[in-house]
């Protein structure tokens, strides 16, 4: 019988990222590349890489990406917004964590947990990783701008 392993797609606005876990929840696949507005051609040789790697195995594949949707329909498996994705995994993996954000190519997104309920914030379009929206969460999270300067204080290690 045929294996079937877990596949996550995530297909943004310039990037495409997919995982494959096997049964013990071990990655077992992973490439992360530029698609240059060639979403078909790159998913298409990730699956086919797959094949190559790993023989005729089936993927229980599900989809997520401001482009993911349209690669999803193609494709005919499972969509999920990215946010939610993104969400769902934080809260399981790292469940003591208080926000998430998300840096992508057109946009950021924060995700504060507050116990069992979740706020999300959201900058504009095409500002994704600008001054302006560092500035934003430094509003949101009662920092000024000047405390706001990276440090390894700031960052802590899992």
């Amino acid at each position: 019988m045929n294996k079937i392993y877990r596949a996550g797609l995530d297909v943004g606005s310039t990037t495409a990222k997919i995982t494959v876990l096997d049964d013990s929840d071990q990655l077992i696949f992973s490439r992360y590349e530029r698609h240059n507005a060639r979403v078909n051609e790159l998913v298409g040789s990730y699956l086919n890489e797959i094949e190559h790697q790993l023989g005729q195995v089936s993927l229980r594949l599900c989809v997520t990406g401001s482009v993911g949707m349209s690669a999803a329909e193609h494709m005919k498996t499972e969509f999920v917004q990215e946010v939610v994705a993104a969400t769902v995994f934080a809260r399981h993996r790292y469940p003591q964590a208080k926000a998430l954000i998300d840096i992508g190519g057109e946009d950021a997104k924060v995700v504060f947990f507050n116990g069992k309920s979740m706020e999300l914030r959201m900058n504009g379009n095409c500002a994704g990783g600008t001054g302006a929206f560092i500035d934003q969460m430094a509003v949101l999270t009662g920092r000024d701008r000047k405390s706001t300067r990276l440090n390894s204080s700031h960052i802590q290690k899992s």
